[in-house]
């Protein structure tokens, strides 16, 4: 298993989180992203650079996992790309994301975007709040020790 995480736009509180459970569990980690991030120096963590463009990581994480491998991701595209690939998704608030319950999230992303088409409302991303940030470290490590 693998934990693989769109790095581009994942938030490096939770990034960090991930990468240092990852070591704690002894589990590969892969931090994508089109540029530079720093990652812990620890047998199995690693970082993917990716030439820039728009789909250019998502890309990279769904040619590289495998099935049952965790993907930390806001990208409701990538989820559903990853989820239909047997991934398991788990965004920056600690929402689980299976074949079960993509279906919902991604009726949700596109009536926002239609909203804010319509309300001329730019789309912008929050900063999670710590208890979103704790649990997101409390589902990835529940979701790590189901597996492990």
């Amino acid at each position: 298993m693998t934990i693989w995480i769109d790095a581009d736009g994942f938030p490096r509180r939770q990034r960090e989180i991930a990468l240092n459970a990852a070591v704690r569990w002894d589990i590969a980690a892969v931090a994508v992203s089109d540029r530079e991030i720093t990652v812990p120096d620890a047998q199995g963590v690693s970082y993917t650079a990716v030439e820039p463009g728009e789909d250019s990581s998502d890309s990279c994480i769904v040619n590289s996992m495998e099935e049952h491998d965790i993907i930390l991701t806001r990208d409701v595209l990538l989820m559903q790309r990853c989820i239909e690939q047997g991934g398991i998704c788990i965004d920056d608030m600690g929402n689980v994301f299976t074949r079960e319950n993509i279906g919902e999230r991604l009726s949700t992303r596109v009536f926002m975007e239609e909203y804010r088409i319509i309300h001329g409302v730019q789309a912008g991303s929050k900063r999670p709040n710590s208890r979103e940030v704790t649990q997101f470290a409390n589902t990835l490590d529940r979701m790590l020790r189901a597996r492990h």
